[in-house]
């Protein structure tokens, strides 16, 4: 399949908001203040496949409003798989303090500079952002490791072009 070919497919599937995860495999200081995605980025909203059990260097919780769930299309359902398509636009919000989290947190927010798609799904704020997570990392730890079905493709690089550049 082409990559033009995904993007038509995407946009047929209705938008989904809300929290959606995924593993950065570098330090919180890769992700920019303000960027672009540049390619689709597969996300989930299970910490278990998004971290590869908690393995990932650092946990992006993604705040989204025009995600695609792949779920029902998916040979994983239970992967809660949340496609998310190049050219949108995030910004980073304060680091929570997260306590007792096995591994860094980055919240970013899917911007919508147009004004046409309002938040769904959303925590009215910071501090409920951080409670949730913090019971989403809490429930992740106590429970047994998911068999990895598709190394790689919760956990990688946050492929954005920082705001202000070429």
């Amino acid at each position: 399949m082409t990559s033009a070919t995904l993007l038509a497919a995407l946009a047929t599937l209705p938008p989904t908001g809300g929290i959606v995860l995924r593993g950065l495999d570098d330090t919180p200081a890769s992700v920019a203040p303000l960027g672009v995605l540049t390619e689709v980025v597969a996300a989930s909203r299970e910490v278990l496949v998004a971290t590869e059990n908690l393995s990932a260097r650092t946990l992006l919780v993604l705040l989204v409003r025009t995600g695609r769930d792949l779920s029902v299309l998916s040979a994983h359902p239970e992967a809660a798989e949340v496609a998310l398509r190049p050219g949108t636009a995030w910004r980073r919000l304060p680091d929570p303090v997260v306590h007792g989290a096995p591994l860094p947190v980055v919240v970013l927010e899917e911007l919508d500079p147009a004004g046409y798609t309002q938040p769904t799904g959303w925590p009215a704020s910071l501090a409920a952002v951080t409670e949730q997570v913090g019971v989403l990392l809490r429930g992740a730890q106590a429970a047994a490791p998911l068999p990895l079905t598709r190394p790689g493709r919760f956990v990688g690089p946050w492929p954005s072009r920082a705001a202000g550049r070429d």
